[in-house]
């Protein structure tokens, strides 16, 4: 079995010191593979003056660490440590996942299969046993969906939950890592695996060993904004369906909008705040969207022939 350049990559999104046993983790991980040949931990923050930074700096001679904006969405702060991580395969990291030490020796030998996108483990609370869930890609007649479970068994999946997945730095740098248009942290990991997904790639759900996830502080991005976050995921699911759906769930899609929209309007409640706000944020940003349509697929009744023939 060939060994692989590996590059862990953690958004460091939080403040928290549960940072540092996450590295720890992931540095005795990767000394215990066998498969891994070369190796290096990116972490990247927000604020390059903030005293975890420092801390790492100081603990740490062994990762490198990047800064990016301070009000930088999730999408951002990872891209930017995706596009500087010089792996063959990266992994992608949040910030309280411990890895298992048989991780690397679990998901690497899954790259060595055709078309082979993405691989991750089952992650769960210890305390509670409550695990992750898969996204399991279905067929319909005319668009791709999936179903969420929380599975037994190893198998195919649409995305992941983002707390741990090893990624093919080439077929990434493809795709152009994530869409920035579903930042702060609603949909784009949903919107990545079905681009790649489209492409026939594979991505897997290993069950043979778990990773376990350390109950984080409050996080800043949702603190106080419950509002907010309502908004951005509304707004993003429905720029995903602008992406991907045919034209007819589209124009359907866009009148249920439209009417919750005008209802909005007439009902001032906060209930339909969100709906208000994702529709003015949608027209804010209808160039970008449209701008998008390079992701659509013309022809897709004949990739959804392609995916039966290589997927299942």
């Amino acid at each position: 079995m060939l060994k692989q350049s590996v590059s862990v990559v953690i958004p460091m999104i939080n403040e928290d010191k549960s940072i540092e046993k996450v590295i720890d983790a992931v540095i005795s991980s990767l000394d215990n593979s066998s498969l891994v040949q070369e190796k290096e931990v990116i972490v990247v923050g927000r604020d390059a003056l903030s005293k975890q930074t420092e801390e790492l700096r100081a603990n740490y001679d062994n990762i490198q660490i990047f800064i990016a904006n301070s009000h930088a969405s999730y999408a951002e702060v990872a891209n930017k440590g995706l596009f500087k991580a010089s792996g063959n395969i990266i992994v992608l990291l949040t910030e309280d996942t411990l890895l298992p030490t048989d991780y690397f020796d679990v998901v690497i030998p899954q790259f060595e299969k055709n078309n082979m996108f993405a691989a991750g483990v089952v992650a769960r609370y210890p305390e509670t046993g409550e695990s992750t869930h898969c996204y399991v890609p279905i067929m319909t007649p005319r668009h791709v969906n999936y179903k969420s479970e929380e599975t037994t068994s190893s198998c195919y999946t649409l995305t992941f939950d983002r707390s741990n997945v090893a990624l093919s730095r080439e077929k990434l740098l493809q795709l152009g890592g994530f869409n920035l248009l579903f930042a702060p942290d609603c949909s784009g990991d949903i919107d990545l695996f079905l681009r790649g997904w489209l492409r026939c790639w594979k991505s897997s759900f290993l069950t043979s060993t778990h990773c376990d996830l350390l109950k984080p502080t409050v996080s800043p991005l949702l603190r106080g904004e419950t509002t907010k976050s309502k908004i951005e995921k509304e707004y993003n699911d429905v720029l995903l369906r602008r992406l991907f759906l045919p034209r007819k769930q589209q124009a359907l899609l866009f009148i249920h909008n439209l009417l919750l929209f005008v209802m909005s309007l007439v009902l001032p409640l906060d209930i339909f705040k969100p709906t208000r706000m994702a529709g003015f944020r949608f027209i804010n940003n209808f160039k970008k969207i449209l701008s998008s349509k390079r992701w659509r697929y013309s022809s897709f009744e004949i990739d959804l022939q392609m995916l039966k023939q290589r997927y299942f």
